[in-house]
């Protein structure tokens, strides 16, 4: 490839990214069986391999090592930047579906490299140059055509007013932001609906708004002129979006045009506040949507409209789920009452108690709230610590309560492997709990604790005895099939997953079972450093 400064003598390198990491891969299989010339190409590259003899070094060698070699070899620093080498050098073609894909997924970082690289992408339609927030193209393409305010994007139902709300570009300049909001101005008057909507992804019936798109993103003079033109504020997703991205600019101007953040979802039934109660520590969205609930209740949002058949209020949706504490005393400092009980009659205290959660059952005592004191809420909590004894005192106390447990309390175990909770899954196990207990679509602990990575409680249930291939509803995968999707979509986390398929396999997982409803085996579901494990280990057939 031209883009690439070889050294002389340096292999010439792979055509394509793809055919690079098939290379990689082979070359890490041949250092591995002390192939020499295999091995001096990796060790040529990287001191720290040829300070090692030949047969230490290919003994250490991981992925990573000849990935980083081979990006040397072409003159890059780093596996990354060959990957954005090779990118580059793609046809027009792959770099505008590159870039619509990123646009998609709000991946500024690819859409920048794009069009620097390839500036003509944003000239491929008025679409792609609202993507751009190309001011002075998009008048270009209404001046010759001003029926192409309210066409569609080739093959979807965007017209150019949501491809510029959706667009993560506004922000790259200060000319790129005054662009935006002229741009869509001359979209509004040439015909564009500042109530225009597309499906959502995946939900064909539901719709969702440009105001959406542009809260979303951010996107606050944009936001202000779409409501100024007639956005409908309470569109039951703008809200929502902005408060979990704490996009407070936006949720100013959503409230000066009249939203009322307090109701609960006209389809969904939970409000704004219940929403932003989902996000659990450690995923970094719960800091954001924590940072935006407090806003929200700083403005009037009233803290105790129930959601949902349950009727759970997001404190107590916190109690059980476990945090973030900040979210909890913002709550209360706004008033929200800790003795509201839910459908089932449980306080907030009554959830903290029986999930284990005592930093919030303090909190909430402090606050004077009051619980049913149910002996079966203080022996699950007593298991979700980890307190083997304190939960023997319980059953002590009242016999009978291990038989009289309902279904939701048998699937407690569940939700310890979820949270990678090893000691309450060894009091569970001690107590004689059902190890393998059906979650939501027959998920078993052993599933939970596998997609989440979480090492501990794998090796625990294991260690119980729990059945190594169990294969769940959803998508028909074992544990093993869930461990390996979970090491591209859950966690960045290859050490973790790594041991997790290491126990599995050791336990004796098998091939078979682990192909999901559609055929996909595990190998092709998950990260690079998973996947040429799994080859190692004998568990992808050669060849």
């Amino acid at each position: 490839m031209s883009d690439f400064v070889r050294e002389p003598g340096a292999p010439e390198p792979a055509r394509s990214f793809e055919q690079s990491r098939a290379l990689a891969k082979r070359l890490l299989k041949d250092c591995r069986s002390g192939d020499a010339a295999a091995l001096e190409r990796v060790r040529a590259r990287l001191p720290q391999l040829a300070a090692m003899a030949p047969a230490a070094a290919a003994d250490a060698v991981k992925l990573a090592d000849v990935q980083h070699a081979l990006a040397m070899e072409a003159g890059v620093a780093n596996w990354a930047e060959l990957k954005r080498a090779y990118e580059a050098a793609e046809p027009l073609a792959a770099q505008l579906r590159r870039f619509v894909g990123a646009w998609h997924h709000e991946d500024a970082a690819t859409m920048r490299r794009v069009l620097e690289t390839h500036p003509e992408v944003a000239r491929a339609s008025i679409h792609t140059a609202c993507g751009a927030c190309d001011e002075a193209l998009v008048h270009a393409f209404l001046d010759r055509d001003p029926a192409l305010a309210t066409a569609p994007f080739a093959g979807t139902s965007w017209t150019p007013i949501v491809a510029l709300a959706a667009s993560p570009l506004f922000d790259t300049t200060p000319a790129h932001a005054a662009g935006s909001v002229a741009i869509a101005r001359r979209l509004l008057d040439a015909g564009a609906n500042a109530n225009d909507s597309v499906p959502q992804p995946g939900s064909p019936h539901l719709q969702l708004s440009v105001l959406y798109f542009a809260a979303r993103v951010g996107n606050t003079p944009l936001v202000r002129l779409l409501l100024e033109r007639g956005a409908k504020p309470d569109d039951g997703e703008s809200s929502y979006h902005a408060a979990e991205r704490d996009h407070r600019g936006v949720l100013a101007a959503l409230l000066e045009h009249g939203a009322n953040f307090s109701p609960p979802h006209a389809l969904w039934n939970n409000t704004v506040l219940y929403f932003l109660s989902g996000h659990r520590e450690p995923n970094p969205m719960a800091a954001t949507a924590t940072r935006g609930a407090e806003w929200l209740l700083e403005h009037g949002t009233d803290p105790d409209v129930p959601s949902g058949a349950s009727r759970e209020t997001p404190l107590q949706r916190l109690a059980d789920f476990g945090g973030p504490l900040a979210f909890v005393r913002a709550l209360l400092a706004h008033g929200a009452d800790p003795n509201l009980t839910r459908a089932d009659g449980r306080t907030a205290l009554d959830l903290a108690e029986r999930s284990g959660n005592g930093a919030i059952a303090v909190l909430l005592h402090e606050h004077g709230a009051r619980g049913s004191a149910r002996p079966v809420d203080a022996l699950l909590g007593a298991c979700m610590r980890g307190d083997e004894a304190a939960a023997r005192a319980v059953l002590a106390a009242h016999s009978g309560l291990l038989d009289a447990l309902e279904d939701d309390d048998r699937r407690a175990p569940v939700r310890a492997a979820e949270y990678g909770k090893a000691p309450a899954l060894r009091a569970f196990a001690a107590l004689g709990f059902d190890l393998e207990v059906h979650g939501h679509g027959r998920s078993t602990p052993l599933h939970q604790a596998a997609w989440h990575g979480h090492v501990d409680a794998v090796r625990e249930l294991l260690a119980a005895g729990v059945a190594v291939d169990p294969r769940e509803d959803t998508y028909g995968s074992t544990p093993l099939a869930w461990a390996a999707h979970g090491s591209a979509n859950c966690r960045s986390a290859d050490d973790d997953y790594l041991a997790i398929v290491d126990l599995l396999l050791d336990a004796g997982a098998k091939r078979e079972p682990s192909y999901n409803h559609w055929g996909e085996p595990p190998e092709n579901l998950c990260s690079d450093a998973v996947g040429e494990h799994l080859r190692q280990r004998g568990f992808v057939p050669k060849g």
